[in-house]
């Protein structure tokens, strides 16, 4: 019969009739990384319960004589799709020869001889978890590494973008909002990339402000603030409107005022922009021209 242990994988196991012995050959696969060890154990009578000892049994001696075996295993206790146990090691009979089937038939009137199935299920494949943003580039650089060994720069599908876009720029006069005493009075230069959805801010000189002028923030994307390191979204269009207050990389900005080409370009294109944040435009616009009538 062919067995499998719960242990060692598959065994084939041998019944002798004529004395009533049992034998336990193991089958290895190729690769299986065991040794070919051909016994798993010798030709031997099997007691159904090992440790079932007479209380006179010298406790020295590791096994009992053949003759000192009185309930052991017999023809009846191998029957495919059962268990059984050799040496406290469980034995599931799974399939067995044409041989052993006509013997059943014959003498125990069996006819259900269908085979257990046993082969090993494959496991089900580990979720994919992406780790948390390092902070070390953008979130795509970091997910490259990810994704393949040798890390790639992200492709990003701005050709259609740049096509109708081009170079267009918005640009927003901004201030920022700070605590502290030395960032009072500070003026930037918010400017958004139509074709690649980026933003970069540009400071201004301002004679005897004691601060340094120029980029403070190259071209970006930015994310918003308390967004999903794993999946992030990023500031976009609808977000520029004045008065607007953007959170950029811990610094609040407050966008104060724009340049014409922002009006003409929100008017041109109205499904881009909420109708909020065109009229915000549009109302700042008409304020100073009105007070460059007045003057």
């Amino acid at each position: 019969m062919h067995a499998r242990s719960q242990a060692n994988g598959g065994q084939i196991l041998h019944y002798y009739l004529v004395d009533d012995t049992v034998e336990v050959r193991e089958v290895q696969e190729t690769n299986s990384g065991r040794d070919p060890f051909p016994l798993l154990l010798r030709r031997q009578k099997v007691p159904r319960n090992h440790k079932n000892v007479p209380a006179v049994f010298p406790t020295i001696v590791l096994e009992l004589k053949e003759e000192e075996l009185t309930d052991c295993l017999d023809p009846s206790d191998f029957v495919v799709g059962q268990t059984v146990h050799i040496f406290g090691r469980p034995f599931l009979l799974y399939d067995c020869d044409e041989f052993t089937k006509e013997f059943y038939r014959r003498n125990f009137g069996l006819d259900d001889f269908a085979p257990v199935d046993v082969a090993p299920s494959a496991p089900a494949p580990p979720a994919r978890e992406v780790p948390p943003h390092t902070r070390f580039g953008s979130h795509e650089d970091s997910l490259q590494s990810c994704t393949m060994l040798v890390p790639k720069p992200p492709k990003r599908d701005y050709l259609l973008k740049l096509l109708e876009f081009g170079n267009k720029t918005l640009r927003f006069a901004a201030s920022l909002v700070s605590q502290k005493r030395e960032d009072t009075g500070r003026r930037f230069i918010l400017s958004y990339h139509v074709a690649n959805d980026t933003i970069s801010i540009f400071e201004p000189p301002q004679r005897n402000s004691g601060i340094i002028s120029g980029k403070f923030l190259e071209a970006q994307r930015v994310p918003k603030a308390g967004h999903d390191p794993s999946n992030p979204t990023y500031l976009g269009l609808d977000d520029l409107a004045i008065g607007a207050r953007l959170a950029i990389h811990s610094h609040l900005f407050v966008l104060d005022d724009a340049d014409d080409f922002v009006l003409g370009f929100m008017e041109s294109h109205p499904d881009l922009f909420p109708p909020a944040n065109v009229e915000s435009v549009r109302a700042r616009s008409k304020l100073a021209h009105t007070k460059v009538l007045q003057a």
